[in-house]
């Protein structure tokens, strides 16, 4: 009986890793989206700003 308390403890213990482990996966992919968020927002702010100087080289 005591054998099979510790099996399940065991148990109980190799899940919660588990689970901590796939939370901090979920987070490393977050960051690694707001990276790409970060990304595009600066080559949009890049591409903006070569527009604009099209622009005035133009007038």
């Amino acid at each position: 009986e005591r054998e099979r308390e510790r099996e399940r403890e065991r148990e109980r213990e190799r899940e919660s890793v588990t689970l901590f482990e796939r939370e901090r996966e979920r987070e490393r992919e977050r960051e690694r989206e707001r990276e790409r968020e970060r990304e595009r927002e600066r080559d949009y702010q890049k591409v903006s700003f070569e527009v604009l100087c099209m622009d005035f080289c133009v007038l």
